[in-house]
């Protein structure tokens, strides 16, 4: 199959992460990390006469891709157990997405309104927000700097400001997309509160659907996303499964599901 993507289309399935979970591990008391909504990675060789398949994902880790100018996404989490000492009850968020700027000839800026607290008699109650800065090394690779916690109000304002580095890369791999990202966070493990490397790898499973596995800090995480289409809408939906191992936690299994919007401004 003739590779039909252009630069600007492969771009903006390079910077879309939305999800299979992600980045930053899970959906905890404080919300979505920043990269949580950047996990959905195209990983499509570049200039190439046959176009490897599918768009790969990593899962649970930051990515060096940010999002194009003009394109934004909405994004709901949930996950089956809270975080940090808050029990054992279900836990959801939401966050919206903009990105800015021109990664390609000179830096791009994502921002991230991270809304905590969903329920109606509390909405936005509590919340942050979150930047990020990235800058495209070749047409499959790019680094970025974001930082979490930015602004910060409500039940998030004892969260701790974090700083991720991160590089990712896309390549082919006997014929599929493929995505690694790796990096540091000032704020990374399983309670987002230590100083610590990530890894992570992604293949394309068909042309719809990525899994992915990682490292991040203390803990393992793998999942799975896809994309399906509800009448008529392009949704993201994504199921990872964080500390796999169980080494720190009983596991969170965590749901995401997004969209996204192209030339909005």
């Amino acid at each position: 199959m003739r590779n039909s993507f252009g630069p600007r289309r492969r771009l903006l399935f390079a910077a879309l992460p939305i999800v299979a979970f992600w980045a930053n591990g899970a959906v905890a008391d404080d919300g979505l990390s920043a990269e949580a909504y950047l996990a959905y990675l195209d990983a499509l060789a570049a200039q190439t006469e046959q176009a490897p398949m599918g768009n790969a994902s990593t899962v649970g880790v930051a990515s060096g891709f940010g999002l194009p100018s003009g394109v934004g996404f909405a994004v709901a989490a949930l996950s089956d157990t809270r975080e940090r000492g808050q029990g054992d009850g279900a836990d959801g968020s939401m966050a919206l997405g903009l990105g800015f700027g021109d990664s390609i000839n000179a830096v791009g800026l994502e921002v991230i309104l991270n809304i905590t607290s969903v329920l109606p008699s509390d909405f936005a109650d509590s919340g942050t927000v979150n930047v990020k800065f990235s800058r495209n090394i070749d047409t499959d690779s790019a680094i970025s700097v974001s930082v979490a916690n930015a602004i910060k109000w409500g039940d998030a304002k004892n969260n701790d400001v974090g700083t991720t580095f991160a590089y990712s890369r896309r390549f082919a791999l006997q014929g599929r997309s493929a995505m690694i990202s790796a990096g540091y966070s000032s704020n990374i493990g399983t309670l987002d509160d230590e100083p610590g490397g990530f890894i992570g790898f992604g293949l394309a499973l068909t042309d719809k659907t990525s899994a992915g596995l990682s490292w991040y800090g203390d803990e393992w995480v793998a999942g799975v996303n896809t994309t399906v289409t509800v009448l008529g809408e392009d949704i993201q939906a994504g199921i990872s499964y964080s500390d796999i191992t169980q080494k720190n936690t009983k596991g969170r299994l965590n749901i995401t599901f997004a969209v996204m919007r192209a030339g909005l401004y």
